[in-house]
């Protein structure tokens, strides 16, 4: 027992020594030929600036919707007497889609006519009563006194007034007549485009209010797609330019587009970041409508032959760029100058040539 327990601090001492001697070997530094740059550097990811087509792009979301889509109006208050086109028929311009009841209106144009003759018949009286009448100009001051000559000369210009407050009120009549009148021809409404024609909310009212929106006229072989941009995006994207167009519910349906216009005005969206509106005109397609989500490539540049580097690789110091070119077995900085850039790849215009070899640090 005595001889056990004489091995137990001797035991204890080895350990220590053990892990004491471990610890000060692990924290010892690596000799200067392991650390050398050849062995950290022939581990580096390495690049080689190459020609290649290099097509920078924007990807844009949007819905389709009708490029042109003409409105129709009720021309007036009143009854619909009858429709002459359907939903979703198919129509010319210059067909009649609907006939409005002009009873009304007739008896209006009647009871207005009926006014502008007797207001024309009382001039025609007043004009023949002046002609007969004394002239009092030749009258001689002596033979009337001066309370009388002042309320003849009131009457004269009173006269006068009246005739010109007639004239304006024949005009206006008049004018209502002539109002009246084009309302009337309206009663028959034909279509202002060619197209389909889409109910708006009732199909084929009947009592309508003025200029009441009834419906519409929309072109199907012209659509848009209509999709916000942020202020980053918007100063890349010019009218013009092609963009490659998917169907998202129909992704095996492509289609090629143009940007038509590009809005001068930010809409504000509700993380309060400025959006601005891009349209994009899209070639026909039999399996395209209005309300379709899409989503659109813009291709805001291309170069056949740049010479390019992965993006990754091009780093930014102030407004320099610049690269880590392998010179021999050490890397180098150099400045480089950028033209087309994309998340993958990265045109460099001045600093290197092909083959080149970036590092990535």
């Amino acid at each position: 027992m005595r001889k056990k327990k004489r091995w137990i601090p001797v035991l204890l001492i080895a350990g220590v020594l053990g892990i004491t001697t471990f610890l000060y070997i692990q924290s010892r530094p690596v000799n200067n030929m392991e650390a050398s740059a050849p062995q950290s550097y022939s581990q580096a990811l390495e690049f080689e600036a190459k020609q290649e087509a290099l097509v920078q792009t924007i990807e844009v979301k949007g819905k389709s919707s009708y490029i042109r889509e003409t409105a129709v109006y009720a021309p007036f208050a009143g009854t619909i007497q009858s429709w002459a086109v359907k939903e979703g028929e198919q129509i010319s311009e210059g067909a009649l889609l609907f006939e409005m009841e002009t009873d009304d209106l007739r008896k209006q144009l009647a009871v207005k006519q009926a006014n502008v003759d007797k207001m024309q018949t009382e001039q025609k009286i007043q004009q023949a009563v002046q002609s007969l009448a004394p002239d009092s100009s030749r009258t001689t001051a002596a033979s009337v006194g001066e309370q009388e000559a002042f309320a003849r000369y009131t009457d004269k210009e009173t006269d006068k007034l009246q005739q010109k407050l007639d004239s304006i009120n024949l005009a206006m009549l008049q004018n209502e007549i002539k109002e009246t009148q084009e309302l009337i021809s309206e009663a028959r409404y034909l279509a202002k485009a060619d197209g389909i024609f889409l109910f708006d909310e009732k199909k084929e009212p009947k009592r309508v209010g003025e200029q009441e929106l009834l419906g519409k006229i929309v072109d199907l072989t012209q659509l848009k797609m209509v999709a916000t941009v942020g202020e980053y995006e918007v100063f890349q994207i010019k009218e013009g330019l092609p963009v490659d167009v998917r169907i998202d519910a129909l992704p095996n349906d492509k289609l090629k587009g143009k940007v038509t216009e590009v809005s001068k005005f930010a809409k504000s969206g509700n993380d309060g970041v400025s959006k601005f509106e891009v349209t994009v005109e899209l070639e026909p397609h039999d399996r395209l409508i209005a309300g379709l989500g899409l989503t659109g490539t813009i291709i805001v540049d291309q170069k056949d032959n740049a010479l390019v580097v992965p993006t990754i690789t091009v780093q930014r110091d102030g407004d320099d760029y610049f690269v880590y070119v392998l010179n021999g077995t050490e890397p180098e900085k150099r400045i480089v100058q950028i033209g087309i850039e994309t998340a993958e790849q990265t045109e460099i215009i001045e600093g290197l040539q092909e083959g080149d070899k970036v590092v990535l640090q």
